[in-house]
């Protein structure tokens, strides 16, 4: 049996078709550009008091992936060691993790088709563990539903974060901050900016869906310092 669709009922499939789609769009950036952190003795002060406390810079140009540092107290990575998994006990995350650097427009790649799944490091962030804040990211949602960092914002002080490397040592991170930023208005600096001692950042989107951009409007980022390796 053919049915005819009046212009109405066409319209209406194809408003619905479009939503649908800018959903499936907007899930996948992070959208935010990244920028090499600026030399600390060039760089503004930044926000201070207790729940914005950001540890002050070592050296300047961008974060380091070998953790060699003088003076840090970071675990000393093994020579090609990559991270491979991530664990977050809280939100009942255990996470593997693919390797993914920047895409050709300064917004950092994500994980996507078969992949969508997974978390990723950043490679040009240091192997955690590496002196400076290593950055792993992984969707809020996804095309199907929840995405692995769904609850991310809902971590607190205190709660742990633990990432496997390749070489089969686990570094464990305690957090220490919860943040969320608009995307048009994030702080490369204190996101990716040098660190006194090994840090991790894990980050996703945040805050409404704009659906006429098919992009959320924030990022949330978790800061965490190194508490152990094994």
């Amino acid at each position: 049996m053919n049915l005819r669709l009046s212009a109405t009922a066409r319209w209406l499939i194809a408003a619905a078709l479009a939503a649908v789609l800018a959903v499936a769009a907007g899930i996948w950036a992070v959208t935010h550009r990244y920028e090499a952190p600026t030399p600390p003795s060039a760089a503004a002060p930044g926000p201070q008091g207790p729940t914005s406390e950001v540890p002050a810079p070592t050296s300047g140009g961008s974060p380091t992936s070998a953790g060699t540092a003088s003076g840090s107290p970071a675990t000393g990575v093994r020579a090609g060691s990559r991270p491979v998994s991530v664990s977050v006990p809280a939100i009942g995350v255990q996470l593997p993790l693919i390797e993914l650097g920047l895409q050709s427009d300064g917004t950092l790649a994500v994980p996507s088709g078969a992949q969508v799944g997974k978390g990723a490091w950043f490679t040009g962030s240091p192997v955690p563990g590496g002196n400076g804040p290593a950055v792993i990211e992984a969707h809020v949602t996804t095309a199907t539903g929840k995405g692995p960092f769904f609850r991310l914002a809902s971590l607190a002080d205190g709660d742990r974060a633990s990432v496997r490397l390749s070489d089969g040592r686990s570094v464990a991170f305690t957090i220490y901050r919860v943040a969320r930023y608009p995307k048009n208005a994030f702080p490369t600096g204190d996101v990716y900016g040098n660190t006194a001692g090994p840090e991790l950042r894990l980050i996703t989107c945040g805050g409404e869906f704009d659906r006429s951009t098919g992009h959320f409007d924030d990022n949330t980022v978790v800061y965490a310092r190194l508490a152990s390796a094994s």
